[in-house]
Parts: structure tokens; C-alpha cells; sequence
């Protein structure tokens, strides 16, 4: 079985799509830390407001990593989503043992699901971005 080098992906592409992605997490972490420090009640209205960022986030990462792909963008966007969480979860967890919360891993599968399906949406944009360049 003959494989093409579009058929295979591009880990590259997809580290870049993640480090695009890090800098608006750093600011929902900065964020999450200063309403866990300064509010009485951390998730008083502000959780909205904190997965906006996290969609936008893992949308931005998908985007990239389709546009940037040679080959199956939709897989490096999935791929990139799934580094962006990655890279996000264990930021969660000390945010979780900074703040005593009673369920730590309560909403990492949730997660998960919404970064990757967030990337793809992402990456079918990066799709319609690339085929309209090229038209």
C-alpha cells in the first residue's frame, strides 16, 4: 500500500496550531486564578465568560491546523483541538488543588469532547478559507 505524504500528518503543523492556541489559554488561566483568589464565589456568572475563551481557543487551533494542512485537515485540526486540551488539562488540575474543589476531573470528558468538537469546526472554516484562496 502506496501512502502519499499528503496522507500522512504533519505533526509540525499541528504543534504550531497548538502554540497558537496557548497564549488565549494562559489568559483563561490567569483569569480562572484571579477569580479563585479574589471572588467569593469563583463561578459566579464568569463561567460563561471563561468557555467562550476556551471554545474560541480550540477553535483558533483548528482553524490553523486545517488551513496549514497539506493533506486531511480536518485530522490536524482534531489533532491540534485534542493538544490544546492537552496542554490545558493539567493547568485545570492545579487550578482544581488550589481551590479545594470536590471534583477535580469533574468536566475533563466534557471537555475533551467539546475541544475536539470545537477544533473541527474550526478546521471545516480553515477548509472554506483554503478553497476560497484558491478560487
Amino acid at each position: 500500500m502506496d501512502v502519499t505524504p499528503d496522507a500522512r500528518i504533519a505533526w509540525p503543523t499541528v504543534g504550531r496550531a497548538v502554540l497558537g492556541a496557548l497564549p488565549l489559554l494562559a489568559v483563561v488561566l490567569a483569569f480562572q486564578l484571579i477569580l479563585l483568589l479574589a471572588a467569593d464565589d469563583p463561578a459566579d456568572g464568569w463561567a460563561i465568560l471563561l468557555i467562550v475563551m476556551l471554545v474560541i481557543a480550540f477553535r483558533r487551533a483548528g482553524t490553523s491546523a486545517a488551513r496549514e494542512a497539506t493533506g486531511r485537515p480536518l485530522s490536524h485540526a482534531a489533532l491540534a483541538g485534542l493538544g490544546a486540551f492537552m496542554a490545558w488539562v493539567p493547568l485545570r488540575i492545579l487550578i482544581a488543588i488550589v481551590g479545594d474543589s470536590e471534583r477535580p476531573l469533574g468536566g475533563i470528558f466534557v471537555g475533551l469532547a467539546l475541544a475536539v468538537l470545537v477544533s473541527l469546526i474550526g478546521g471545516i472554516g480553515g477548509v472554506r478559507d483554503v478553497r476560497k484562496a484558491r478560487d
